[in-house]
Parts: C-alpha cells; sequence; structure tokens
C-alpha cells in the first residue's frame, strides 16, 4: 500500500482526481486530493494573500492531518521514495526540482531526527542518512538480527510496513511481531 497527495495544476480542484481515485483503492493505496486555497472547490478563498506559501501550507495540513510519514519534510527539502520505491529522492519542495536520487535499501517508511533521516526498508533493512539536500550520504546500513518470517500473502509476500519511531534517546524498529530497541544518544 502506497499513500498518494495527489495536488492538482493551477485552476484545478481535488474534484479533477475523481476518475484516478477508484483505481488507487482498489489497488489497495490510499489518495488524499488536495484542494488548494483560491482555486477549484476554494476559489471562493481567492485572496491577495493567498501565495506559494498557502498552497504549501494546505499540502501539508493534509499531510498531518492524515499523518501520512511516507515522506518527510526537513527544512524546504522533501525526502522520499522515487514511485517505483527504487530510489530515495531529495527534492526542493517549493519547486519540485529533484536535488539528488540514489540507490538505497528501496521502498521505505521514514523518520527525521538529529539531521539525520532513519530508514526502515520493506525488506526489514535500516538505513540512516544525513538529510542534506547536497548529496546523497549514507552513514550506517544493516538488517535487525532474527528477522521474522514472512508469509506469501496472493502474489505478494508480507512486507516490513511499521514507520519506525524516535523517543528518549533510542530507535524503534517493528516488523510483525518483532521489536527492536537501539540506544542511539551516543551515536
Amino acid at each position: 500500500m502506497t499513500d498518494f497527495v495527489l495536488v492538482q495544476g493551477a485552476w484545478h480542484g481535488a474534484w479533477c482526481w475523481q476518475r484516478v481515485l477508484p483505481g488507487l483503492w482498489r489497488a489497495g493505496h490510499r489518495a488524499f486530493p488536495v484542494s488548494l486555497t483560491g482555486v477549484g472547490e476554494r476559489a471562493h478563498q481567492l485572496a491577495p494573500t493567498v501565495t506559494l506559501d498557502t498552497h504549501i501550507a494546505d499540502v501539508l495540513a493534509v499531510i498531518a492531518a492524515e499523518e501520512l510519514h511516507g515522506a518527510v519534510l526537513v527544512g524546504d527539502y522533501l525526502y522520499g521514495t522515487d514511485i517505483a520505491g527504487s530510489q530515495l529522492i531529495a527534492a526542493e519542495f517549493t519547486t519540485g526540482k529533484v536535488k539528488w536520487k540514489a540507490e538505497s535499501i528501496g521502498r521505505v517508511s521514514m523518520v527525521y531526527a538529529d539531521g539525520l533521516l532513519y530508514l526502515h526498508g520493506l525488506n526489514g533493512d535500516i538505513a540512516l542518512i544525513e538529510a542534506t539536500p547536497e548529496a546523497y550520504r549514507e552513514k550506517a546500513r544493516f538488517t535487525p538480527p532474527d528477522q521474522p518470517r514472512h508469509k506469501q500473502v496472493g502474489t505478494y509476500p508480507e512486507q516490513a510496513y511499521a514507520h519506525p519511531v524516535i523517543a528518549n534517546g533510542r530507535l524503534y524498529i517493528r516488523d510483525l511481531g518483532t521489536l527492536w530497541v537501539y540506544d542511539i544518544k551516543g551515536r
């Protein structure tokens, strides 16, 4: 399952995704169309004070309200995987300009803390990446010990979908019924 935040082009509203949404849902994905302030269904809110920053806030509000975590916004840059899940990407949030793409551990869940991205791959691997738009800088990569056995579900195997969690100087990684806890205070 993938979460999609759908943002339309100029002067359209969330309505323009009506034909796309059922296909995404049937495929098991979640999709969140965004109506930007001042256009589409929200055209009545158009005012001289509506700017690109307003539209960025609209998108971030949906991400926050729906608790979407497949991408992370750090400063002015968004980090996440490409649609195929094969590459990690850093992109300038306001323009969409890709700063770098790199092979990593595949499709991931991630969390940000202290200048680093903690990635948990659907394959169970863990990677630690420096959160910088300058270049891909992998600090560490490992596979937690004693991985749970994933069964085949239809044509797809089970995968590690849980997001990593950082609390009180510890990194928590969960996969099925297994939980690993790593002390990251003294990294």
